[in-house]
Order: C-alpha cells, then sequence, then structure tokens
C-alpha cells in the first residue's frame, strides 16, 4: 500500500542537500508534515562552511546557497587529490556479458559487450581519485525489500511527466520513480528469481542496472552505497566482499573483486506517462520502503520543472577529466564496445532516428523508440554478416535481406523474421560524468566514427 503521509512536492527548490537529509532520517515517532526542526540535528553534525537557510514547504526542508552546497560537499577527504595517469602497466581483463531478456512480442534481448578491457593501473587511478559525498557507508540507504503496486495506486503521487526507469527484463515489466531512488539510489531486488540491483546517480543523471552476480565466483551480490564517489559518481559496494563499484564504470576498482565486471540490465529512462502507455500493467516501486523520506520531492532539483541541479552547469566535486564540445549537463546515451566508447547527444538524436555507426570495431546501428523517447544501440553482426539499416516509408529495414525491423532490434517479417540483435551496454548520462571515466570516448556527430 502507498504511503501517504509524505506525498508533497516541491517547486523550484533549488540545491537542497538530499545527502545531509539521507544522513539524519526522520524519526519514525513524526508521522505528519516535516515539522521537527532540524537545529538539534545539525548541533549533533560537523557541518563545514555552509549557509543555511529554512524554507516551508508543507513542513521544514534544508535548503543551501549554491556556494553552501559546494562548500560542504567538497570538503576535503582522506582520499588523494587528482593524479594524472603516469605507470604503462597493462593487464587485460576480458569479461564476456551476455544478458537475455524477453521483450514485447516474446523477443529476447541480449546486452553484450565484445570483451570489457580493464587495466589494472586505470582502476588504480580511480580507486586514488574516492573522495567523501557527505554521508557515512548506507547513510543513503539502499531499499532491500522493495514493494510494488499497480499504476493505479500511484495516482495523485506520479504525474504524467515524471521520470521513471523502466525496466522489461525475462517477462518482468516494473517502474522505478526517480522521486523514490533519488533518496536510495540503490534497489536491491530479485527479477523472475535472480537477483539484480536497480541504480539511480542523481549527480551524474545515470541510472544503470545490473544483474546481482560476482563474474569472478558466481556469488550472489547485493549493494550498499559507501557515501563516497569517483569523477561525481555513485560509489557503490557489494556486502559479500565489500569491493567499490563505480557505478559509470560497472566495474570494481579496489577489494577482493577488483577488475570484476557486472552484467548489465537494460533500463529505459523515460517519463511515467509514456511507460504507462507502452506497458499498462507495469508493477511500480511502492514509497512503503521501510524508510522516512520525503517521497514526492526532489532535493536536486526537478526533472519535469528543468530546474535546479540537473540544468545548471555546475558540478559539486573535481572530476578526472573534462571536455566543453557539449553542456556538462548535456544528456547522451553513452555506449561501451570493449575498450571503446560513443557519446550521443539523446535530444538531437531524437531527430536522426536511426544512424549506422562503428564504435572501436563493432558495427552499431542506433534507433530511436519515440513512444519511449528512448535512444538504443544494437549490433550489427548477425548470423556471421554485417547489416545496413535504414528507413523506408517510417519502417526499419536493412539493405541486405529487406527484412522489417522494430527499435527493439527484433525482425518481424522478411527472410530475417525472429532474428533478435545484441544489445550493446548503454544508458543515458550527463556528458560531464561520461568524458570523466571514458575521455577516450567518440562523440556522435563531430567527426568520423
Amino acid at each position: 500500500m502507498f504511503n501517504g503521509t509524505l506525498l508533497f512536492r516541491t517547486s523550484n527548490l533549488s540545491l537542497s542537500v538530499v545527502r545531509l537529509v539521507n544522513e539524519n532520517p526522520l524519526p519514525e515517532s513524526n508521522q505528519g508534515p516535516l515539522a521537527e526542526s532540524f537545529d538539534s540535528i545539525l548541533k549533533k553534525k560537523m557541518v563545514r562552511r555552509e549557509a543555511i537557510s529554512r524554507a516551508a514547504l508543507g513542513g521544514i526542508v534544508i535548503a543551501l546557497s549554491a556556494a553552501g552546497v559546494a562548500a560542504y560537499l567538497t570538503a576535503p577527504s582522506s582520499a588523494a587529490g587528482l593524479k594524472t595517469i603516469t605507470s604503462t602497466e597493462t593487464v587485460t581483463q576480458r569479461v564476456t556479458q551476455t544478458i537475455t531478456q524477453k521483450e514485447t512480442q516474446t523477443s529476447t534481448h541480449t546486452i553484450t559487450s565484445s570483451s570489457v578491457v580493464l587495466q589494472t593501473s586505470r582502476l588504480d587511478e580511480f580507486a586514488r581519485n574516492i573522495m567523501s559525498g557527505g554521508p557515512p557507508k548506507d547513510g543513503i540507504p539502499p531499499i532491500d525489500n522493495p514493494k510494488y503496486v499497480s499504476p493505479n495506486e500511484v495516482e495523485g503521487f506520479l504525474s504524467n511527466i515524471d521520470i521513471v526507469f523502466g525496466l522489461h527484463y525475462n517477462g518482468v515489466v516494473r517502474a522505478y520513480p526517480q522521486i523514490i531512488l533519488v533518496w536510495h539510489e540503490i534497489v536491491n531486488d530479485v527479477i523472475a528469481g535472480e537477483k539484480a540491483s536497480i541504480t539511480y546517480c542523481p549527480l551524474t543523471g545515470s541510472a544503470v542496472g545490473f544483474r546481482g552476480k560476482s563474474t569472478f565466483d558466481g556469488q550472489d551480490l547485493t549493494f550498499g552505497t559507501t557515501g563516497k564517489l569517483v569523477n561525481s559518481n555513485l560509489l557503490m559496494y557489494d556486502r559479500q566482499s565489500d569491493s567499490n563499484w563505480p557505478q559509470i564504470l560497472g566495474a570494481a576498482i579496489s577489494g577482493q573483486d577488483k577488475g570484476s565486471v557486472l552484467d548489465a540490465v537494460p533500463l529505459e529512462f523515460t517519463t511515467w506517462e509514456r511507460w504507462r502507455a507502452k506497458h499498462p500493467d507495469t508493477e511500480v516501486l511502492s514509497n512503503d520502503t521501510g524508510h522516512y523520506r520525503a517521497y514526492g520531492t526532489d532535493p536536486y532539483g526537478s526533472y519535469p520543472g528543468k530546474t535546479g541541479y540537473y540544468f545548471s552547469q555546475d558540478t559539486f566535486f573535481p572530476v578526472m577529466a573534462s571536455d566543453s564540445r557539449l553542456g556538462s549537463k548535456k544528456v547522451v546515451v553513452g555506449i561501451r564496445a570493449g575498450d571503446s566508447y560513443l557519446a550521443a547527444p539523446k535530444e538531437e538524436f531524437g531527430t536522426t532516428k536511426l544512424d549506422n555507426v562503428v564504435v572501436g570495431r563493432e558495427p552499431i546501428v542506433l534507433l530511436y523508440d519515440e513512444e519511449l523517447d528512448v535512444v538504443r544501440a544494437y549490433s550489427r553482426n548477425v548470423e556471421g554478416r554485417t547489416l545496413e539499416f535504414l528507413t523506408v516509408e517510417g519502417k526499419i529495414i536493412d539493405s541486405q535481406t529487406s527484412s522489417e525491423w522494430t527499435s527493439f532490434g527484433l525482425s518481424t517479417e522478411g527472410s530475417m523474421a525472429g532474428v533478435q540483435l545484441n544489445r550493446m551496454n548503454h544508458f543515458d548520462v550527463m556528458w560531464f560524468a561520461w568524458y570523466a571515466f571514458f575521455p577516450q570516448t567518440e562523440l556522435y556527430g563531430r567527426g568520423a566514427i
């Protein structure tokens, strides 16, 4: 059942600090609006150089000025400062990633990366650039026992333009509202009997699903938040080996599982209106999480309202590399193919619809799904040959066999009918964060690909 005690929204709430509030959750005895003064809480914490003001909006919310937020969140930690890669040591580990997902029309999606190539020197560099984000370990608490409700049960909580992270995997269809995950960042779930973790980092705008299984020894994994960051991105830890995993990298940079790469579970970054129209019987993550948070609000700003952190050019934390060809918060579709990378600006690709590209040595087709407003990437290698795709009278056709395809990479007519393209590892992410992890990335539309 949906918990209705904290379902109020904020508008134009600029640069609130979710990390401070998450570290100091509401007491269970407080069942009404956010009426408890935060003064007593703040006295217990060492808050550095921030300017604190109060905003009454359905209750008391902590708001900091932009300068105060930056000072609080970028306070020095024990982590070493940014360094330049100098080591020439190269030890490669190749992990083949194959994930099967049942889709509409009983199609099967497989996310593949020809190989994920990791240099130990690069992993060590990421580890040296770990820094504190403010909260302690699990100060931003993961959801470990998620509950789900029907679409009708979230009316009045989710609006049509709210962001959800849609999952259609092994016959399971779920929507994870961004206005819930912003307070937790990780949902440790079970999907069709298989452990999986749905993760979201508000600082980098990235939602990534992972199978909960070590590629080293096959051990089941569940994840928590370290309270630390790499390149402003969520640094997870697994509870089994205590290894550290940056979300965007999807690989352990330290600990027993160092070098292990997580298999990806595909998510769609879309709106509730679009997802519900496509999947009217979807399950929806409930805000009955076992935690008290201001669900229905977003302390970083507003995606629908285009306000706050998500639409400013400011970032709270230093990064290892930067590039000014795009705005720092520009949303790109980040695509990985072995040790090669491509960033495709999402908004602009909505007018392109389809393109054949090569990332490294992997021929890929980019397909735009107008119903969900998402871009998907698939390998063009099929049954020993490389296909070229084009649009003819609004239909996706391959030029080799003239078979017809959907934006899910499934052939529905022609000699290739029933064939499913292999889905590449990709997700939506802010440009500054993608570049910080992968400065060797190519940028779609900026030179030959």
